[in-house]
Formats: structure tokens, C-alpha cells, sequence
């Protein structure tokens, strides 16, 4: 008698479950390639989605070199300003850091008064009315104005306006914006500014470039500037600078007159590092800027940028940070620095209240600096009264918060002061 692990039978049980296993290993084969294919269509709709969703056409590539030269922040154009000559103690009693009433600008409210009234909403700081003021000594071109009445309201420009400026650039226009930028930095690592400055500039005015690529290419320009405007260096080549011998009996408020530049007298204190004008020599070598210089005042973004020069020669200079007017009252379009308008340490009557600032005094909320501005178009005819001035209240920098102005914070305003001329200079004020 065979025992039982001596029979057949345990060959023919493998034999059954080998031939059992079989389809158990198919099974496996398909699940593994169901997988396989389930990562797939995953890894392609992840990969494609966005284009096919969006119906646009992928844009450009950015190219990394741009971005990689120079990763600064819009926080390095504070740290870049060039400090000027020393201020006096006049100058230096009316900083920002003065007591101030943040309501003396604002108007009453109360019932069925959430907005000022029409007559209100159109009027300047002044309130419709030119500061009077004392010129500082040694200017001699400023002179006080007498009141204006209150200006018509604030014109705006056509929504169809707008909305052809926020839109988006064709692709062309954004690679050709981007090749000058990218050409106008690689003279920079060259040495080479002055063609540098006007290449960026023309980028930077094509309104064509990536937030990133603007942020890298307005920061490069205010480093060509520091050094082409705001430095007494003269490179050569530049069509805005050039050296001048002081000849004896020189004062440095004439010179500029007698050059025919388009500059204050202080600016060229202030790029000279000349700390008291009384002391200038003769036979002292200075640089002037030939001028003129403009300004345009970019509301949405609470910007002032500066450019030198006219027409498509014109290269960027800087920008500064401003606070406009209540309810959007600053009005849009093209202004001239109004003749005999720029006034140092102004009177100032708030006309919402009555109350009167002397010249000189340090609570007086314009600040020490005024340009007063006049329509250059003739739908700006009646629009009157409006400038750009000081203030003491930094805080209100980049808000609206004025009578319909366009305020500077102190160390700004001065620099603008200096370099904003009648009748030459022009403010365009967009959207």
C-alpha cells in the first residue's frame, strides 16, 4: 500500500494550480497597463490644459537672461536717489516729520455730504487759488500770482481710450521690446551708456515688456541716471550734458541763463556737489544739464516719471511715488508748467476752511515747493489752478487723498522743482 505523498496526486495538484495561476497573471498584465496608460493621459492634460482652455496662443518665452542680469526691486529706486547739497535750517524745519492734521485737506462731511460738492471736486489744493508766496533769495525768476477763480471740472478722458491703453501688446512689439532691452543692457556691461539709456528708454516706453522685465529695466535706468544726470560727470557722447570753465564774476544762478540751459540754478548746485553757490571759483570746472526735462504722471500706478529731452530722443530719468486727488479729481491729459508759476516757501488760503498759511511756515500742508500747471490742450482751456507741490503728510503718498493735486514727498518735490521749467516743461497726466 503506497502512502499517500508516493501517489500522483500531488502532481496533478500543482498541475491544477499552475493552470489555475494563468489568469491570475493576465489579470496583473492588464491592470500594470491601465496604469500605465491612466499616468499618460494625466501627464498630457496636465501638459496642455492651460492652451487649450485658455484659447490664447502661448506668448513669447521670456528670455532668463533679462531678469538674471538684474534682480533688483522698485524698492532700490528709493535707495538710489541722490542726496543733494545741504539744506538750510529754513528748509530742513519743514520736513515731514512736522505735526500735521490729516482732516485740513478733507472735505466736511456730515448728512448727504459723502462727496465734496461740484465746485469742490474741480478745485485745486488751493482750491482754485494760485499760492502768493516768497521767493527764496537769489532766484530772482519766480514771482506771485494773483487768485485765479475756481477751475471748471476735471476732464477725463473717453473709456475707449482706456481700454486701448491697458491693452495687451501684440507678440512682434513685445520680442522687439524685449531685443532692446536686452541690446541696451549688454552696452551697459560694455561701458557703453549713453546708447544704452536711449535703447531702454524706448523699451520701457513701449509699454511691450513683462512686469518682471519693466521692474529690471526702469532700475538699470535710474542707475544710468545717477550717474548721466545726477553725478558731475560728464561722458562723452552725451547729447545732455556737457562741461562748462566758471568765468570770473560767475554766479551760479546766471549761468544757466547764459548757457541757454533748461535747468534751475540749484540743480546744477545739486549735481556738482557744491555745498554753498556764494563759493564757486573761477576757472572751477561744472557740468550742466542742457534740458528741458517733462514729467508723466501715471495715476493708476501713483507715479511720477521723469524724462529728459524731447520727442523720441527723449531717455527716462527717474520716478518718484505722488498722492492725487480725492474721488480721481486730478484731471487727465497734457499740461505746460504755467509762466510764472514755480514759487518757493508759497502762501496758502484753504478755502474750505479760511485759514491762512504764512510763507515759511512749517504747518503749512503744500509744503515748500509749487508748480503750478495750465491745459495744453484745448479741452483744457478752463481747467485751472492745478499743480504739483509738497506735502507734510508723507502718508498720503500714493492714495488719493488731495483736492485734485499732485503731491510729492519733500525730497521729491525738490528735485522736480529744480528741474521743471516754465514754459518749456509739460505734465502729462494719464490714466
Amino acid at each position: 500500500m503506497a502512502l499517500p505523498s508516493q501517489t500522483a496526486r500531488p502532481i496533478a495538484r500543482r498541475n491544477n494550480m499552475y493552470r489555475r495561476s494563468r489568469p491570475k497573471r493576465r489579470s496583473r498584465t492588464w491592470l500594470v497597463a491601465a496604469v500605465l496608460v491612466l499616468i499618460v493621459i494625466v501627464v498630457v492634460v496636465v501638459q496642455f490644459w492651460p492652451e487649450a482652455g485658455s484659447g490664447q496662443p502661448a506668448g513669447p518665452a521670456q528670455e532668463p537672461g533679462l531678469l538674471a542680469r538684474r534682480g533688483e526691486t522698485e524698492a532700490a529706486l528709493d535707495a538710489s536717489r541722490v542726496v543733494g547739497p545741504p539744506s538750510s535750517p529754513t528748509e530742513q524745519a519743514s520736513g515731514p516729520g512736522l505735526p500735521s492734521d490729516p482732516e485740513r485737506d478733507r472735505p466736511p462731511r456730515g448728512p448727504g455730504r459723502d462727496r465734496p460738492a461740484a465746485a469742490d471736486a474741480g478745485r485745486i489744493e488751493m482750491g482754485g487759488q494760485i499760492p502768493t508766496g516768497a521767493v527764496s533769495p537769489g532766484a530772482g525768476e519766480e514771482s506771485s500770482s494773483a487768485p485765479e477763480g475756481a477751475p471748471a471740472a476735471p476732464s477725463r478722458q473717453d473709456s475707449a481710450a482706456a481700454a486701448a491703453d491697458a491693452a495687451p501688446p501684440s507678440t512682434d512689439a513685445a520680442r522687439r521690446a524685449l531685443g532692446r532691452a536686452q541690446a541696451g543692457l549688454d552696452l551697459l556691461a560694455r561701458n557703453e551708456p549713453i546708447e544704452a539709456r536711449r535703447l531702454l528708454t524706448q523699451a520701457l516706453d513701449s509699454g511691450a515688456l513683462s512686469p518682471g522685465d519693466v521692474q529690471t529695466v526702469r532700475q538699470a535706468l535710474v542707475e544710468l541716471g545717477d550717474r548721466l544726470v545726477f553725478s558731475p560727470e560728464v561722458v562723452e557722447g552725451d547729447p545732455f550734458a556737457l562741461n562748462y570753465t566758471i568765468a570770473p564774476n560767475d554766479a551760479l544762478s546766471t549761468i544757466p541763463r547764459k548757457m541757454g540751459v533748461q535747468t534751475d540754478w540749484r540743480f546744477i548746485q545739486r549735481i556738482n556737489r557744491i555745498p554753498v553757490p556764494e563759493r564757486i571759483r573761477a576757472g572751477q570746472r561744472i557740468k550742466l544739464i542742457t534740458g528741458p526735462f517733462h514729467a508723466v504722471i501715471h495715476k493708476r500706478a501713483f507715479r511720477l516719471d521723469l524724462y529728459l529731452g524731447d520727442g523720441p530722443q527723449r531717455v527716462y530719468v527717474r520716478s518718484f511715488p505722488v498722492g492725487l486727488g480725492e474721488y480721481n479729481s486730478t484731471p487727465e491729459g497734457r499740461f505746460r508748467v504755467r509762466p510764472n508759476s514755480r514759487l518757493k516757501n508759497p502762501e496758502w488760503v484753504n478755502p474750505r476752511t479760511g485759514q491762512r498759511y504764512r510763507s515759511g511756515d512749517p504747518d503749512n500742508p503744500i509744503g515748500e515747493h509749487w508748480i503750478g500747471l495750465a491745459g495744453d490742450e484745448e479741452r483744457l482751456a478752463g481747467v485751472v489752478g492745478y499743480g504739483i507741490h509738497g506735502t507734510i503728510e508723507p502718508d498720503s503718498i500714493g492714495r488719493q487723498s488731495s483736492m485734485g493735486c499732485v503731491r510729492l514727498l519733500p525730497e521729491d518735490i525738490e528735485i522736480v522743482w529744480e528741474v521743471l521749467l516754465d514754459p518749456v516743461s509739460t505734465v502729462q497726466i494719464r490714466p
